[in-house]
């Protein structure tokens, strides 16, 4: 056989396999229900939750308000809009509201659950706790990630019965980066919300 049929050959070979090779290589993943959308869908459109996060960053102190309001709701999506107040900036300077999709499905990757990474420690539990005058049942998550001299510790607490999931999350962040020892706390709390 020619040198050259030989490689046309080959070369044929290739481009009918890469397309199979490619599958293989390609991530693999699966549909499943998108739990925001899921809280959503139980709320009529005009629905909203106001969130307030107060920061705290070595002694520099800072609040933002967000607001999210759903603006569209149908079998498929919910259309959220989403506006941001920080405090000391004039309202012309502030971010203009944004709309985002939140679709009913969403795509995960298909893989075994990892193994526990030593420098991460996840508690799972559930509260009820007052949101914005209202008892609500939660599930919580407590995380302690630990990295590059950091020690980060979060706790949120979600319900599908508050629009958007999110009804409280609080973090405190501290270590040593070289000779400077950082410390940083977070807290987010629902201050006024509607289910409209």
């Amino acid at each position: 056989m020619r040198r050259t049929s030989v490689l046309g050959w080959l070369a044929a070979l290739v481009l009918v396999a890469s397309p199979a090779f490619a599958a293989d290589a390609a991530p693999k993943t699966k549909k499943i229900d998108n739990p925001e959308f899921a809280s959503w869908s139980k709320f009529a459109v005009g629905a909203f939750v106001e969130l307030t996060t107060v920061s705290d960053s070595m002694g520099q102190k800072s609040t933002s308000k967000m607001t999210h309001k759903l603006v569209e709701l149908t079998a498929d999506k919910a259309v959220v809009e989403t506006a941001m107040v920080l405090e000391g900036v004039p309202a012309e300077f502030a971010p203009k509201p944004e709309r985002r999709d939140v679709p009913k499905t969403i795509e995960v990757p298909d893989v075994e659950t990892p193994t526990q990474n030593p420098d991460v420690k996840v508690v799972e539990g559930e509260e009820t706790i007052d949101v914005a005058g209202t008892s609500v049942k939660c599930k919580t998550t407590e995380s302690t990630v630990t990295a590059s001299g950091m020690t980060t510790k979060s706790k949120t607490w979600t319900s599908d019965g508050v629009p958007g999931l999110m009804a409280k999350m609080e973090m405190r962040s501290e270590g040593k980066v070289g000779e400077m020892t950082i410390l940083t706390t977070a807290s987010t709390t629902v201050t006024k919300w509607a289910a409209k």
